[in-house]
């Protein structure tokens, strides 16, 4: 059962905190830290301290609101939470027969192409690579194969698909797809302050692209906001 594999997961892992448990199951799930926070209505700086264990003490309505936009009630979390132990006590998972998942509809969406998760630079054009199915989008969503590292710091790799929305309202903190100059696309952090607009990487080798107010709605258009990340599992090589 996936609840069961869920906390085989928290088990191994040897979790302590609800924080380290909602980071393990977002991660599960293939989600971003700025797709949650947005569907729980929280702030991404208030997820970040829960799962960093910064913030210890969550309120029941914050949880609540946290653990449903995973997809789970939260007597299904509290679940999870009690099965877990240490390594000397093994979860026994025998009494979550009557646990159900919530299952949700999968919407197909198309994957176009690559985008750059480092330097801005020429990307996708209008050819369907492939669709892939998943549960909680529009059908304008869409989904773009990662090039580059600069958003490893996300949990976002090379070869990872971008779930994107192109009708999503973009926040500060929110990873955007842009394009710049009408030619150059790129996969980076957005925050605006009062006169300027940042894309920010999440690899401290890469620079931020920094643009005056002006000068981003003259040269940016932002494709979308990222919701989601869909991950293939990469095979290890044997010696």
């Amino acid at each position: 059962m996936l609840i069961a594999h869920i906390i085989s997961i928290i088990y191994n892992a040897n979790m302590r905190s609800v924080g380290s448990i909602i980071k393990k199951l977002r991660e599960e799930k293939g989600i971003s830290r700025a797709w949650l926070a947005r569907k729980a209505d929280v702030s991404y700086d208030y997820l970040f301290k829960v799962e960093k264990e910064v913030i210890r003490k969550v309120s029941h309505e914050q949880l609540s609101k946290i653990v449903n936009a995973l997809g789970l009630s939260l007597a299904q979390f509290e679940e999870i939470q009690k099965k877990y132990c240490t390594e000397e006590n093994p979860p026994d998972v025998t009494n979550l027969s009557n646990v159900t998942p919530i299952n949700k509809p999968l919407t197909s969406i198309p994957v176009y192409g690559k985008v750059p998760a480092g330097m801005p630079r020429e990307a996708w054009h209008d050819y369907i690579w492939e669709y892939i199915s998943i549960p909680d989008v529009s059908e304008k969503a869409f989904g773009l194969i990662v090039s580059g590292d600069s958003m490893i710091g996300e949990d976002i790799e090379e070869g990872d698909i971008v779930i994107i929305d192109p009708n999503a309202e973009v926040y500060n903190g929110d990873i955007v797809v842009a394009v710049i100059d009408g030619l150059e696309f790129t996969l980076k952090k957005f925050y605006r302050d009062k006169d300027h607009i940042i894309l920010t990487p999440a690899n401290e080798h890469y620079q931020p692209i920094v643009f005056s107010s002006e000068s981003f709605s003259e040269r940016v258009s932002i494709i979308g906001v990222m919701i989601g990340v869909y991950k293939r599992y990469k095979k290890r090589r044997r010696w």
